[in-house]
């Protein structure tokens, strides 16, 4: 629970700092509010749970980091589709694979919540779902290729 709710209250939080520039006051209140109470719930159970504070630190700090990545891996994803894209607008969407990881398995979640979001930041929705494919591919191709190596270090440097 803890670190799903770092992700997501991070997440939102993120999202609504890029949010003000460029949305409704209402969008953005509501991503900060969503945020922000993920991040009080957090709060409460590192105290209740007395856990080491400097550990959820941590994790908070890494999750910054991938969150901030992935909003480069979604820009360069729309980018390698054809359509001009800021930072600023694919740091909108980062919140979506948070509300894909409700549903097991998440497959075409992920996507489908890009789409939605897309148009807000405008982004087409078909750009959005497509941006969405290409970075879930390429990390899975990442993450096959991070794998060989492995395999073959192991192997070879024994």
């Amino acid at each position: 629970f803890l670190f799903t709710a770092i992700w997501g209250g991070i997440g939102f939080c993120f999202s609504a700092a890029w949010l003000a520039f460029q949305a409704p006051l209402f969008l953005t209140m509501a991503f900060a509010g969503a945020g922000l109470a993920l991040l009080a719930s957090c709060v409460w159970f590192v105290h209740r749970s007395k856990l080491e504070w400097r550990v959820v630190s941590i994790a908070a700090l890494l999750r910054v980091a991938l969150i901030a990545q992935e909003a480069v891996t979604l820009m360069m994803a729309v980018r390698a589709i054809g359509v001009g894209a800021q930072y600023h607008q694919a740091a909108i969407l980062v919140v979506a694979p948070f509300l894909a990881g409700i549903v097991p398995t998440g497959f075409e979640v992920r996507e489908t919540i890009l789409a939605v979001l897309a148009p807000i930041v405008g982004i087409d929705p078909a750009t959005g779902f497509l941006a969405g494919v290409a970075a879930r591919v390429s990390g899975m191709a990442f993450l096959a290729t991070c794998a060989m190596v492995g395999f073959f270090m192991r192997r070879f440097l024994r």
